[in-house]
């Protein structure tokens, strides 16, 4: 119940963190948490009974949920999203196939995705610097990115500008 009603938050952390996870260790943690629009991303890959337990009731501004969960007790969800958002996209894992929807599941209404991390290939700079040896400030460097995971690979193109010293003192 860590921040239960708190009506003026609205961002929790990017993540939470635990992946061991005990009993009703996160009730009612967000609940009434009104002005919360995106839950922190829950990476834990077991749940354990009611560990989720009424998580984001009446969080009536939530509208995106990444969870990760590929192993689920029968009451780790008990009304988790009651009264969230209409709408909003909610991410899963992979694998997850047997969530529901409704109050103790997937939100009803809400977009459902699949979660595909993507691992670093490769990293290439794709220009040299001006001249010929090292980069100085304010000089462009491109570097292409390749990325796959288990449904696609792709390449992304990244170029960092302004570049700056860090005084490095030799």
């Amino acid at each position: 119940s860590m921040f239960q009603n708190c009506t003026s938050l609205t961002s929790a952390p990017s993540v939470l963190p635990a992946t061991t996870l005990a009993n009703y260790c996160y009730i009612s943690m967000f609940k009434g948490c009104t002005h919360l629009t995106k839950a922190p991303k829950l990476p834990a890959t077991t749940l354990v009974d009611n560990c989720y337990y009424t998580m984001f009731q009446n969080c009536t501004s939530l509208n995106n949920i990444t969870m990760l969960a590929e192993n689920i007790a029968t009451n780790c969800f008990t009304n988790w999203v009651s009264g969230v958002a209409s709408t909003g996209t909610f991410t899963k894992a992979v694998n997850m196939t047997s969530l529901t929807t409704g109050n103790s599941g997937i939100p009803t209404g809400w977009v459902i995705k699949s979660y595909h991390p993507y691992i670093i290939e490769e990293v290439n700079i794709i220009n040299t610097p001006d001249n010929g040896n090292y980069y100085v400030e304010d000089e462009e460097i491109s570097f292409e990115i390749k990325l796959s995971n288990n449904t696609e690979n792709r390449v992304n193109n990244v170029t960092v500008t302004n570049l700056k010293t860090d005084n490095i003192v030799e």
